[in-house]
């Protein structure tokens, strides 16, 4: 059942994909991103910002049509999932902001090292396959 939970908010984030930053709260606040307004992912949007699991940008746009690094979507997982680590899985995550998210889903096994031979690539856009 768990796997199933996350995969589905693998396939939603992927589907949508934006680079929003997870918290961890719930948002009682009317979701306000202009840039979102006639979006075709506009209501589910709205949905996953009002119950907390992620939120725009500092500077109140959601961005819907952009690129969503590793880094972003590992700490939108990562937060979702509760995991974290202070132990660098990586060589080129180390003082990276998302380290702790990386690090923690390598612990869980989310995300496999022998996937990365190279190195994580925190700041490379995710693709949807």
């Amino acid at each position: 059942m768990k796997k199933i939970l996350i995969t589905g908010m693998l396939l939603f984030a992927l589907c949508i994909g934006h680079p929003v930053i997870a918290t961890g709260s719930t948002n009682d606040e009317e979701v306000n991103f202009q840039d979102i307004q006639g979006h075709w992912a506009q209501s589910d949007i709205e949905l996953i910002v009002q119950t907390g699991a992620l939120a725009g940008y500092p500077d109140g746009t959601f961005k819907p049509n952009e690129s969503i690094s590793r880094a972003q979507f590992s700490k939108i997982l990562g937060s979702l999932m509760d995991v974290s680590s202070e132990n660098p899985a990586f060589t080129d995550i180390a003082g990276h902001w998302a380290q702790s998210y990386i690090s923690g889903l390598v612990d869980k096994g989310v995300i496999l090292p022998s996937e990365y031979p190279h190195g994580y690539a925190p700041n490379a856009a995710i693709t949807r396959f």
